[in-house]
């Protein structure tokens, strides 16, 4: 049983960190955009 609940636990974690990691991504693809807007 704690087994299982830790291995949940575990895929519950990277699923949230992906999740920020995109956000992530998403911001610093955002920011590029509109530096290169500036640019232009």
């Amino acid at each position: 049983y704690m087994n299982a609940k830790i291995n949940s636990l575990r895929k519950f974690n990277v699923e949230k960190l992906t999740k920020e990691a995109e956000i992530y991504i998403d911001d610093i693809t955002k920011m590029k955009e509109i530096d290169d807007n500036k640019l232009v």
